[in-house]
């Protein structure tokens, strides 16, 4: 039996259930000999397993050499998204696209590890809720150090543009099913915010900035429309924890936020985390593999605030986040939204 999660639970008895939850998925992949390393809890809790030879047998194949797996127990810290997040179709889809994407592009992205009874996903029957659990081969390399630079800033341009014309030309399978990023996420993250103007995080200007934004934002994405070439399945997430360096290669990794979407929110997502100057090597990486004629300056402004909006309303439930939001609020509403809602440009300056 697992431990019962308890209302006044410390930390450290936090940890320890969290572990043995982890050590139970392993029974269900026949594995021995395993270092568990904790990472970090945020929309997964997860473990960095160091598996010894001969340690992990996978589909009938016994592995001789030492090997590294990520474990993920898919309960996050706080619950923002919806539970549709982390059923089990859901993960399993999540994983197929991974499959799909090692498969037919050669990319090197995190593959999904099959239990004892061959499935990508292990239910963990808990005294609280029912818990699922994934494990994916590591991928090797580094996280950057600094800011990427413009060479680097090309090379991730370049890489999302691959995996946007893959989902492209891949035939989604009928049982595929993964959350919409769409006006009404945009409308869910504005209502969590609310929250802030409460607590005196947000000022109540900052907030209605943020809705101001967020209704032009809307006429952009109108503009665009439905169009297949303009939305699909796209990472969700890209940003310099989601992404290594290996052997001066970069490769994607976590891909637990993946989901339907326009392809410019990707490209606003990941735009927020460079620095302006380096913003237009992304661009014109991206563009020499997928067309961006027609995208003007403004809608990738556009999809850069929703992107910030939703990141904000993620860290929002967290009150170890709070000082991070209180300076970050200002900036966005003066230096970007202000700027956007009166037409005047900003993605190469701030």
């Amino acid at each position: 039996m697992f431990p019962t999660l308890r209302m006044a639970e410390s930390y450290s008895d936090k940890m320890e259930r969290l572990r043995s939850y982890a050590v139970e998925a392993l029974r269900f992949y026949d594995a021995s000999n395993v270092r568990i390393h904790f990472l970090g809890h945020s929309e997964n809790v997860t473990y960095r397993l160091e598996i010894g030879g001969g340690a992990l047998q996978q589909m009938g194949r016994l592995r001789d050499v030492p090997e590294t797996f990520l474990l993920r127990l898919h309960t996050p810290i706080h619950r923002l998204r919806s539970d549709q997040w982390r059923t089990p179709d859901v993960i399993r889809s999540e994983l197929m696209w991974l499959e799909t994407l090692g498969k037919t592009t050669g990319m090197v992205v995190p593959q999904p590890v099959a239990n004892r009874d061959g499935d990508y996903v292990t239910v963990l029957h808990t005294e609280d809720v029912p818990i699922n659990c994934t494990i994916l081969r590591w991928v090797e390399g580094d996280h950057l150090a600094m800011d990427p630079t413009p060479h680097q800033a090309g090379q991730l341009g370049n890489l999302m543009a691959h995996m946007h014309q893959q989902a492209l030309n891949w035939e989604i399978p009928s049982n595929f099913i993964r959350p919409h990023y769409d006006p009404n996420t945009l409308d869910a993250s504005l209502d969590s915010l609310q929250r802030l103007v409460r607590e005196r995080i947000f000022t109540n200007r900052e907030f209605e900035i943020f809705e101001e934004a967020s209704l032009r934002i809307r006429d952009h994405v109108n503009r665009l429309g439905p169009a297949s070439s303009v939305s699909g399945l796209i990472h969700g997430d890209f940003h310099e924890t989601n992404y290594v360096f290996h052997r001066g290669e970069p490769r994607a990794i976590d891909f637990s936020c993946c989901g339907f979407g326009y392809f410019l929110f990707d490209i606003g997502y990941a735009l927020r985390h460079f620095l302006p100057n380096i913003r237009h090597s992304f661009l014109e990486s991206y563009h020499s593999v997928r067309d961006l004629t027609g995208v003007d300056q403004t809608d990738l402004e556009a999809f850069m605030i929703w992107g910030s909006i939703e990141n904000f309303a993620f860290h929002a439930p967290l009150h170890r986040n709070r000082e991070f939001l209180m300076r970050a609020a200002p900036y966005l509403a003066n230096n970007h939204c202000r700027r956007f809602i009166k037409g005047q440009p900003f993605l190469m300056e701030v």
